[in-house]
């Protein structure tokens, strides 16, 4: 996985909306059929891909777009958070505690009250000319390795030779957990 995580993705796509083939059930959380409609309505625009990738197909699929839609699951976040930073795609979130805290921290990812504002292609290139620069850095420092994710949620509990020096400067997210 450090070999994926530090590689220079190339990018052929724009957005991709691909989630929820193997746990439907999540389709019906408030963020995911918003996110459902707004592909529904706009999946006849060229920079837009909604669908599902078979399995074997995810990981260059994925690191082929510069963002990714990112509607809240059952928890906090998804893995899909994670696996698009691993292969250098942006994840757009809706405003929800946990993203807003991770922001506040520096990770490269796009807050929107609404679907609606990807449509913006100004939107998307200005998003992108800021925070590809800062994600290639953080890959690259292997910030978003095992040690290097666990460093940026709890940094000084784990000490090893591998992980990274801690780049952008440390907020507790779970000060006050009783928001999430």
């Amino acid at each position: 996985m450090l070999s994926v995580s530090r590689a220079t993705p190339t990018k052929s796509g724009n957005v991709v909306a691909a989630w929820e083939k193997l746990k439907p059930v999540l389709n019906s959380r408030k963020s995911r059929m918003q996110a459902g409609e707004f592909c529904t309505a706009f999946s006849n625009e060229t920079w837009l891909h909604c669908g599902t990738f078979e399995r074997d197909e995810w990981w260059t699929r994925l690191g082929s777009y510069r963002f990714m839609l990112n509607p809240t699951g059952n928890g906090v976040q998804s893995p899909k958070f994670l696996e698009a930073l691993l292969v250098g795609t942006i994840p757009i979130c809706q405003t929800e505690p946990a993203f807003v805290a991770f922001e506040a921290q520096g990770w490269p990812i796009i807050i929107v009250q609404d679907w609606a504002e990807v449509l913006i292609e100004e939107s998307r290139e200005r998003w992108w000319s800021s925070l590809s620069p800062r994600l290639a850095r953080l890959r690259a420092e292997g910030n978003f390795t095992a040690n290097g994710c666990h460093s940026f949620i709890t940094p000084g509990i784990l000490e090893t030779d591998e992980t990274p020096k801690h780049p952008i400067k440390y907020k507790p997210i779970l000060e006050n957990s009783a928001t999430f």
